[in-house]
């Protein structure tokens, strides 16, 4: 399908009317994924590789990954992000950090990682979300 075809009518509105539709919803997810980059743009990182972010500093045993996460809270203050792929990892190394969330009742969803345990650990006080 080219502009050209569009524009003389040799396209149906169909198809014209579904290339609309996808290309809002691509508008509509980077202007979201904006929204969500610009409240992140205060809380300091490792220098991050485009496409994989930490992954690969991140990657190698246990007691690597805990002694990176102690270097960077130690350069980065107590709360700090790594990203693993598109997608940012906030640590909070302190408890000063993560008093707020949880005495809150407004931060309690929790992210994608913990629907992975609610088959293991059942619906309890990791994975429950208040509701």
């Amino acid at each position: 399908m080219t502009i050209a075809a569009i524009l003389l009518g040799e396209e149906s509105w169909v198809t014209v009317f579904l290339t609309f539709c996808l290309l809002s919803l691509l508008l509509v997810q980077l202007v979201q994924r904006a929204i969500f980059l610009h409240a992140l743009r205060n809380v300091p990182y490792p220098t991050a590789l485009p496409l994989i972010g930490n992954a690969f500093q991140i990657s190698g045993s246990q007691e690597e990954f805990f002694q990176n996460l102690v270097k960077w809270s130690q350069k980065y203050g107590d709360i700090f992000l790594i990203w693993v792929g598109l997608r940012p990892f906030i640590f909070l190394y302190k408890v000063e950090a993560v008093q707020p969330l949880l005495s809150s009742s407004v931060h309690i969803d929790k992210s994608l990682e913990y629907e992975y345990l609610k088959p293991w650990l059942g619906t309890g006080l990791v994975t429950s979300n208040g509701k």
